[in-house]
């Protein structure tokens, strides 16, 4: 039974992540997987339960989780035609709208 859950888990991770990559559904992608990533979470990295040998390196994956699960929600409550290529403005577009004398250039 626990292969065929790590097994589960592995694909909904994999797909999950592809259609963030190649943002197909990406908003509804990115709030599954923030749905996952609470529980999971809360179960495999409980710092407040660790012993004090391990005590850090959970502290250290449950921030990392945390901070995934932001950037998750960033993307999933976000504005999906800022994020694609031919949806929005892009940045040429926009820096057309600027005057040339307020244009700043870093190169």
């Amino acid at each position: 039974m626990s292969e065929v859950v790590t097994v589960a888990v592995i694909l909904f991770e994999v797909i999950g992540g592809a259609a963030l990559v190649v943002n197909w559904r990406a908003r509804q992608a990115a709030f599954a997987l923030a749905v996952f990533i609470v529980p999971a979470t809360y179960l495999f990295h409980a710092f407040w339960m660790a012993d004090a040998a391990a005590f850090w390196n959970q502290l250290n994956h449950f921030l990392k989780n945390l901070a995934i699960f932001g950037a998750l929600m960033m993307v999933a409550f976000s504005d999906s035609s800022a994020r694609t290529a031919h949806g929005g403005a892009t940045a040429a577009a926009e820096a057309d709208k600027v005057p040339a004398q307020r244009r700043v250039s870093l190169f």
